[in-house]
């Protein structure tokens, strides 16, 4: 066992970056182990999750990326008792609307595995799910000067993002956002890296950013950022790279502008569905029109679809909000365009400190993505849904911003910021989400307001961004 324990601890050390000298103080061998028996805590209950819980949200985006390699429309296409088996999607609610509310380039994710049978594609994905989560965590921790600061930063995100109610629902569920997340670490790395010698570095990163947009389109809003904080070489190679993916899929027979405009119709419906509330939704707009529920089966590819885990999910947008305080006579479509003005009006607040920032002194590339990712995480709030599985993103800024978060002058307000997730990963209680989430984004626009504001003073040096 003893031995067992010092190669964990000699991995974790050069997974992460930390030395081993280092990891010899009692207070950093008592935080490694903490946080190695954590995630293993955390790995085997995911396992257990994986063999009771069958992944209905995985089984909406591998159901579409099958559709799409079919042939068929993943956004138009109904359920009908005709329908192959392994197009069948057990919890779709209605057969003319499907759940498969993701771009056609998220599909792509999905297209390589999704022939495999689902006993064999669910752990698949499961794992790939756990390994983008490890592999986030070690380059972002690359990315944190200071030994001290690193084991902080890896401290925080292993026990209170990776080893989450969250994040266990995350992998139940089979959602996607680490992917995203994995891809943002990719870039930030790639800018850690570069130099004179590795100019390609910032357009490496710029590629992995322009990916993650094409993937998750709300993250197109990122290129304006970047360009404020003196990323151009990457921003360029990100709008490239997401143009280049999204325009590959007109070539697509079952996508093509068709399917674009069919799944920007199920988009606004969505938007719908959670102001209004489900069963508001289906009374007023969905039983007028006569649309059919598919034929009833629970069972598909010999795997139980019955039950999934019971635990804090919890729409935290703009729209839940509508919804608890709705009635008949609301007018959804007027405040569905008051949120769209929010959310331009958030996103402008969370650019003014990069506006300061333009044409001052310029910053380290890692922290200028840090500060660019802040008013597009803020924003993640106005969009139709925004679950706490997506509180896997903080990962990035907490990683990119930890020698302000992680300083003394900061001490106050990053115990306030990890106070609330420790809460709600503590308790796992579902409303703690809304304090969790909304302590984490307000602090995090501080933190570049503060970083703006420092960067102003004359007594600060400049630093040279070499992207």
């Amino acid at each position: 066992m003893e031995s067992l324990i010092r190669w964990a601890a000699q991995f974790f050390a050069r997974f992460a970056g930390l030395r081993p000298a280092f990891l010899r103080k009692p207070w950093a061998i008592l935080i490694t182990l903490v946080c190695l028996a954590a995630l293993a805590g955390a790995m085997f209950q995911s396992a257990v999750d994986i063999r009771k819980y069958p992944g209905t949200d995985q089984r909406a985006r591998v159901v579409g990326a099958r559709m799409m390699l079919a042939g068929q429309n993943p956004y138009s296409t109904p359920q009908t008792a005709e329908t192959l088996e392994k197009l069948q999607d057990p919890d779709r609610l209605f057969s003319h609307i499907t759940r498969c509310t993701y771009p056609p380039t998220m599909l792509y994710l999905y297209a390589p595995t999704a022939g495999l049978k689902w006993s064999l594609q669910r752990p698949l994905l499961a794992a790939a799910e756990w390994g983008a989560m490890l592999a986030s965590l070690a380059l972002l921790a690359w990315t944190v000067k200071g030994q001290r600061t690193r084991l902080c930063f890896l401290a925080a995100g292993i026990l209170l993002i990776a080893c989450s109610p969250s994040f266990r629902m995350h992998v139940e569920r089979g959602q996607f956002y680490v992917f995203i997340l994995l891809l943002i670490s990719l870039a930030a790395f790639f800018l850690s890296r570069q130099g004179r010698e590795r100019n390609w570095m910032g357009l490496a990163a710029g590629v992995a950013l322009g990916a993650a947009a094409a993937f998750r389109p709300n993250l197109a809003i990122l290129l304006l950022p970047l360009w404020l904080v003196g990323l151009r070489r990457p921003a360029i190679a990100m709008g490239i790279t997401g143009a280049a993916l999204g325009l590959s899929s007109l070539a697509i027979p079952a996508i093509g502008i068709h399917g674009w405009r069919d799944y920007f119709t199920l988009v606004r419906e969505l938007d719908m569905e959670s102001m209004m509330g489900r069963a508001r939704y289906v009374a007023q707009l969905i039983a007028p029109a006569g649309f059919q529920t598919p034929p009833a089966t629970k069972i598909v590819e010999g795997v139980d679809f019955s039950g999934y885990l019971r635990g804090p999910v919890v729409n935290i947008s703009a729209n839940t909000l509508v919804s608890m305080f709705a009635n008949d006579a609301t007018p959804f479509a007027m405040l569905a365009k008051a949120i769209k003005a929010c959310a331009l009006l958030v996103f402008a607040v969370g650019c003014v400190p990069l506006f300061m920032l333009m044409r001052r002194h310029a910053l380290p590339a890692t922290l200028a993505l840090g500060c660019a990712l802040v008013p597009c995480i803020a924003m993640e709030y106005f969009l139709p849904v925004r679950y706490n599985y997506a509180d896997v993103i903080f990962l990035a800024p907490l990683a990119l911003l930890a020698g302000v978060l992680f300083s003394r002058k900061a001490a106050v307000l990053t115990g306030l910021m990890l106070g609330s997730l420790a809460m709600f990963s503590l308790t796992q209680h579902a409303t703690l989400a809304w304090v969790a989430n909304g302590v984490v984004a307000v602090g995090l626009l501080i933190v570049v307001f503060a970083i703006a504001r420092a960067r102003r003073a004359p007594t600060q040096r400049p630093s040279r961004i070499t992207s």
